[in-house]
């Protein structure tokens, strides 16, 4: 009978879940995001320069498909481990402790991969260095309550913008 009880409890404890995720599921949607990241998206935003365009591509054809097949191949393994390994078909654990061949394959695996994401990632980086000639140069300086705005390349010393109430 508590077995009965149980299952009840354990269906409607699931059904509860559901509901209450259905009712503030609206709500995240109602928002106008133009413009801004998606909810549930795991694109980037649009590109503006080429740098931006090849973050982008390191993004998506480098370290998309690298994180997919390490998450893909730890969910595989660990799947393997409990249903190989769990009491019921395992009664007698093992007693061995170490396997050299397999702590070499760990540590250098992780390492190869590191290297590949170096190469693609410090290329980007020091493109980053290389910034090219801006058509204006803004300082933006942040005052208590308003900011100030100076334009060094057409000598315009500061501009002061202050907020709409206070105008």
């Amino acid at each position: 009978m508590k077995a009965q009880f149980y299952g009840i409890r354990r269906m409607l404890t699931g059904a509860s879940a559901l509901a209450a995720t259905m009712m503030f599921a609206g709500q995240a949607l109602a928002q106008d995001l133009l413009g801004q990241p998606t909810p549930g998206a795991i694109d980037l935003q649009p590109a503006a320069s080429s740098l931006k365009r090849d973050a982008i591509w390191f993004h998506d054809i480098i370290l998309m498909p690298i994180i997919t097949v390490i998450t893909l191949f730890v969910l595989g393994l660990l799947i393997w481990v409990v249903v190989r390994y769990n009491k019921k078909s395992n009664p007698v654990p093992a007693k061995f402790s170490h396997n050299t061949t397999i702590e070499i394959v760990w540590t250098v695996v992780p390492v190869i991969i590191l290297m590949v994401i170096a190469i693609f990632s410090f290329r980007l980086l020091f493109a980053y260095n290389d910034m090219p000639k801006p058509y204006m140069t803004v300082k933006a300086t942040g005052y208590q309550w308003y900011w100030g705005y100076e334009y060094p390349d057409q000598k315009i010393s500061e501009i002061i913008s202050i907020g709409l109430s206070e105008a």
